[in-house]
Order: C-alpha cells, then structure tokens, then sequence
C-alpha cells in the first residue's frame, strides 16, 4: 500500500474517526496513530540525520513513511477479524 492507496481508502470515511493501528494478526494489538514519520534517506548526512532526530528537520519525497503509535494511547487487544480479506481495503 501505498500513500495513494491509504488516501483512497480512507476518503470516504468519518473524518472525525480516531485513527487506530492495529498489528499482530496472530495476537492482535492496537494502538492509536500518534502521527506520520518520515524517515532520512540513505544519502543524509549525518548531520541531517542529527537535526531529523531532534525534529529540526523533515524530508520530503521519501519512498516509505511510518505510522507512528501515540505515546498516551494504552491500546488494548483489537478483533482478530480485522485481517479477514473482507474487512482489509485495497
């Protein structure tokens, strides 16, 4: 999946929804997303890499972006039926 992908998927939905991510089909968890991280890419430098890593800089154009969980969020166990191919968007 994509960016464009996640966009599409979610463009028909409440915009007011919380947002969840819930991993480990086989022992399912959640967790709310707390936010997007882009990484630095091979190339940086480690001074780039320094400034990323106090939030003093972001990179754009990346080819992989993380959704992050919220550091207040406790989570908790999430359906185990969220990985049925019915219930996963394309």
């Amino acid at each position: 999946m994509n960016v464009r992908d996640l966009l599409t998927a979610l463009e028909d939905l409440n915009p007011e929804a919380e947002v969840r991510f819930a991993h480990q089909p086989h022992y399912p968890i959640w967790g709310v997303v707390g936010g997007v991280a882009v990484p630095p890419p091979a190339e940086a430098t480690d001074r780039e890499v320094a400034a990323w890593e106090k939030g003093d800089t972001h990179f754009d154009g990346a080819s992989v972006v993380y959704l992050t969980d919220s550091e207040w969020a406790a989570g908790g166990y999430a359906p185990e039926g969220l990985w049925n191919e019915w219930a996963v968007a394309p």
